[in-house]
C-alpha cells in the first residue's frame, strides 16, 4: 500500500509556491519502510494576458510555457482568481501525478483534461 501526503504552503512571493510532498511506502504484511520529502518551488510570470512561464524547482529544475485561452480560464474560475493561480495550481495538479521532468514544455492548459479527465471538476476545488 501506498500513501501519499500533500501538504501545500503558499509563500508570501507574488504567484509563487513551495509544498513539500511526502510519500510513505509500506504494505500491511512489511513495516513502513521507506519515507521521502521532497520540496517543489513553482514560480509563474505573466508573458502576456494568454501566455505563462512557468519554473518548477525540485530534484531538477525545469522550465514550461503555458497558453490559457480567456474563454478556457472563464469556465474554470468564473474570473474569481488571477489567471497566474489558475496555472499554478494546474501545475500542482500535475505534479500530484507525474514528475516536473515529464510534464510538457510547451502547451495549452486545456491538453490537461485530455490526460487526466478529473481535471476540471478538481481544479474549480483547489481554487474554491
Amino acid at each position: 500500500m501506498t500513501t501519499l501526503f500533500l501538504i501545500g504552503i503558499k509563500d508570501s512571493g507574488k504567484h509563487s509556491s513551495s509544498w513539500w510532498m511526502m510519500v510513505h511506502c509500506g504494505n500491511s504484511e512489511q513495516k513502513e519502510r521507506e519515507i521521502m520529502s521532497k520540496e517543489v518551488r513553482i514560480s509563474v510570470n505573466s508573458v502576456d494576458r494568454t501566455t505563462f512561464e512557468v519554473k518548477v524547482e525540485g530534484g531538477s529544475t525545469t522550465s514550461h510555457k503555458v497558453t490559457v485561452a480567456p474563454s478556457y480560464y472563464q469556465s474554470l474560475t468564473g474570473g474569481r482568481v488571477p489567471p497566474e493561480e489558475l496555472v499554478d495550481a494546474s501545475f500542482r495538479f500535475l505534479l500530484e501525478r507525474e514528475s516536473n521532468t515529464s510534464i510538457l514544455r510547451r502547451f495549452d492548459l486545456s491538453l490537461i483534461s485530455r490526460y487526466f479527465p478529473e481535471y476540471e471538476a478538481l481544479i474549480q476545488k483547489m481554487l474554491d
